[in-house]
């Protein structure tokens, strides 16, 4: 049977040794053998455990394990870990549930939660976590938590083949000075699909999404498609920039598509005209189904996850205001504004937008409403389109299981590439 103990547990039985640190050295052995959390399997509790004596550059004084939408927000208390007596080690029990999936770290001498912002990972990942990392980053990043129950996607088992001390072989450019990064399939193929990412910084940086979709292609998994990703240099510049941004999005299906063709071509692909796919997650996901309505001619598909509802073209608003707006600015849109396809009447229009492919994570508060009500809107406007709630947080431990998937499913409604033997 795995071990386990709890927090309290842990304390009272290193208390009452008469040689703290070798009966810890013991039980610490088995631990890292096992992985971490410790997980009961009588109940839905994990202990996590952070040895301190990593820390060389400041002093211990407190360790809070931040879980995304568990530990954080209204219930950052719950995450402030427990020093183990005579041992550098700090424990914390959680009740965790089963279907989750979630990113988490270790913050040091961190006091209340303050987000650190786009691509930035300033606290420490999990050295033993049992189920690897999402980022690794030296010492820091983000380790990935999944309970014994999570729904696996036919795309999901691609993961477990990255390697994310490995480079990415996307090609890196950039585009009106935002980063891009370019993924086309190892073979050449002609009349691939494009997609459009948005934060492919994280995406391929971090994440290493080109090796999953290397995986996935060559496992006829996934239809081959090229992918031409857009990042940010900094979280400021991305909050400025995403939204309902007329001129981001121009470039987003407009000059990125041509230049996407010409680096393909140049390398021996080449890409299919009117099979654009567009994909965010977040602002991103807004920014996507924005995009969407206003080049429905343009775009084949969208696929957003947990699109920012709070958004609207106003100065100061925040994912707050979810608790108090009744109707989010982008669903108004949907429902009393005809999107920009002059030949048609509104409603004809909204049978022609590309379909939508729409997820949100259970724990993410009033987003979760208002997605059901973006759900409901599109489905007066005869917008097609699927959605799905996972269980997680606006987290990317969740939202890398539904890309693949997504496109997955996007893809095989467009004409497939094919090799390229010439």
């Amino acid at each position: 049977m795995p071990i386990f103990y709890t927090d309290d547990q842990l304390i009272e039985l290193i208390s009452q040794s008469n040689d703290p640190s070798n009966t810890w050295s013991t039980i610490w052995e088995t631990i890292t053998r096992e992985g971490t959390p410790l997980m009961d399997e009588d109940s839905l509790r994990m202990t996590f455990l952070f040895d301190a004596a990593a820390v060389s550059d400041m002093d211990v004084e407190s360790v809070h394990v931040w879980i995304n939408r568990l530990t954080d927000k209204e219930r950052v208390t719950q995450g402030f870990m427990k020093n183990i007596p005579g041992t550098t080690m700090w424990a914390r029990t959680v009740e965790v549930p089963p279907s989750l999936r979630a990113a988490y770290c270790f913050r040091i001498n961190a006091g209340e939660h303050r987000p650190p912002g786009h691509n930035r990972y300033p606290h420490r990942r999990d050295p033993h976590a049992r189920n690897g990392h999402l980022v690794i980053d030296g010492d820091y990043g983000l380790s990935l938590l999944q309970g014994p129950d999570v729904v696996e996607v036919p795309e999901s088992s691609a993961w477990q083949h990255v390697d994310l001390a490995h480079p990415s072989r996307s090609i890196t450019s950039s585009i009106s000075g935002l980063p891009t990064y370019l993924y086309l399939p190892i073979i050449p193929h002609k009349d691939l699909p494009l997609v459009i990412l948005i934060d492919a910084d994280v995406w391929f940086q971090r994440l290493k999404l080109d090796q999953v979709l290397d995986y996935l292609i060559a496992q006829g998994h996934m239809p081959a498609c090229a992918v031409l990703g857009i990042g940010f240099t900094d979280p400021a510049k991305r909050r400025r920039l995403l939204g309902a941004n007329n001129e981001l999005t121009a470039l987003l299906t407009g000059p990125a598509v041509e230049y996407a063709q010409r680096q393909a071509q140049s390398a021996g692909h080449t890409i299919a005209h009117d099979t654009i796919i567009i994909a965010g997650q977040s602002l991103g996901g807004l920014t996507s189904l924005w995009a969407a309505l206003r080049y429905p001619d343009r775009i084949r598909s969208v696929i957003a996850s947990s699109p920012s509802l709070w958004w609207r073209p106003e100065d100061g608003c925040t994912p707050a205001d979810l608790a108090t707006i009744n109707v989010p600015w982008l669903v108004e849109q949907i429902l009393t504004e005809t999107p920009n396809h002059s030949a048609h009447s509104a409603s004809d229009t909204c049978d022609m937008l590309p379909p939508a492919y729409l997820d949100v994570g259970i724990r993410e508060g009033m987003s979760v409403a208002h997605m059901h009500g973006l759900h409901f809107a599109m489905i007066s406007r005869n917008w097609e389109h699927k959605f799905d709630i996972w269980d997680g947080g606006h987290d990317f431990a969740w939202w890398r299981e539904a890309l693949p998937h997504r496109l997955s499913q996007a893809l095989r409604t467009l004409p497939p590439a094919t090799v390229n033997y010439q």
